[in-house]
């Protein structure tokens, strides 16, 4: 596991990680690396063409081009934009050698810009096979990359503005007959789900995402569920899905951490890899959100992730990826302050943040003060 810098910034980031010919980014932004500020040009396909070329920057020091990028999320401010991403990004890929493409809208960002890129890229080194289906295009449907599949965000078709839960059901089940498909393809299936992030519109229709999902599985991939400004064609769900592909996942569980509130499972060991669902500030002997200060609450995320990887006989200072989702991208600087207490100088994990409307479970007394952090690690033992 190596990190990369790329360049300088105020505080101990890392742009990029690479392992084993895989190559995992931190958000990056449409800054200019000698500033560090946002370029002065308006135009978002300018920020977007500079979100590429920082990128291109990191992969390069990594051993790899943009090129070699397979998986793609795009954070945005107005999903209007969406075309220009695609526009952007085409112009660097070979049209049969795009990348799976998720595309959000968030409320903000760090340094309230208008774009935050994600990606996971492979080099020369890993087998790359690109599965093109006209439903994504230009983006691919799938992309196979080493024993790992990711797929384009998987949406049902929204048939009507106004929706019942019959119907809501409905297009959940779509989207994981759409997984099946799209894995099927790729040479796999959906019980070979490590990872889904799903999206949904509004956070009351997270019991009926359960209720789907439950049957499906006898063990449950890992999960994130939150609440986005906007989805693409204004849809009411988007499933952002990765895959395994061989039949040695170890699900992991304790008691120590926060213990799963919906068919997921706390963490998922495939070799020397460690996969975390993500945590929110439950205590997991009461059961409950704990209250107090927002970075006792992001202390609180901390530890139950350490808990999931004690199970494994990791802990976070193997930690090489995290994303956060805040209700208030104010507090970011106190999460990174804790981040500090837990990763060595030099080995804080690659990360993004963003701010959501409302997360897991944020539905029950309306905007619950409490619910205002979730994160998601990803570590490797070394």
């Amino acid at each position: 596991m190596q990190f990369f810098t790329g360049w300088k910034e105020k505080n101990s980031r890392n742009h990029a990680v690479r392992i084993d010919g895989l190559i995992y980014s931190s958000g990056v932004r449409p800054i200019d690396p000698q500033t560090g500020k946002l370029i002065e040009n308006r135009d978002f396909s300018a920020h977007m063409s500079q979100c590429l070329d920082n990128l291109d920057v990191i992969l390069r020091e990594a051993g790899a081009t943009v090129q070699n990028v397979v998986k793609l999320t795009v954070y945005l401010r107005n999903m209007r934009n969406a075309d220009n991403v695609a526009q952007e990004v085409a112009k660097r890929f070979d049209a049969d050698k795009m990348p799976t493409a998720t595309i959000l809208e968030m409320h903000r960002f760090e340094d309230d810009l208008d774009v935050l890129i994600h990606c996971i890229a492979a080099d020369s080194s890993v087998e790359v096979t690109h599965y093109e289906d006209k439903r994504y295009a230009p983006w691919s449907g799938a992309v196979a990359y080493g024993d790992y599949i990711s797929l384009s965000a998987v949406v049902p078709e929204a048939t009507s503005i106004t929706y019942d839960q019959k119907m809501f059901a409905d297009e959940v089940a779509a989207c994981f007959t759409e997984m099946e498909r799209l894995l099927q393809k790729a040479g796999s299936d959906v019980q070979h789900a490590l990872r889904m992030r799903v999206y949904v519109r509004n956070m009351l229709d997270r019991i009926i995402v359960n209720e789907v999902t439950r049957p499906l599985y006898e063990k449950f991939p890992l999960r994130v569920i939150v609440e986005p400004a906007r989805l693409m064609h204004e849809q009411r769900i988007a499933i952002e899905c990765d895959a395994y592909k061989k039949d040695d996942m170890e699900h992991l569980r304790t008691e120590k951490g926060q213990l799963p509130t919906g068919p997921f499972s706390q963490g998922i060991r495939i070799g020397s890899y460690l996969w975390l669902a993500g945590v929110r500030a439950i205590d997991p002997v009461a059961k409950r959100l704990i209250n107090g200060t927002f970075k006792e609450r992001t202390i609180r995320c901390m530890e139950n992730l350490q808990a999931v990887l004690e199970v494994a006989g990791s802990s976070l200072k193997d930690a090489f990826e995290a994303r956060l989702y805040l209700r208030d991208m104010n507090d970011l600087p106190i999460v990174e302050e804790v981040f500090e207490t837990y990763f060595d100088a030099g080995r804080h994990p690659v990360w993004a943040a963003f701010e959501v409307s409302r997360m897991n479970e944020d539905y029950e007394k309306g905007w619950d003060p409490y619910h205002d952090i979730e994160i998601e690690v990803s570590a490797y033992e070394h």
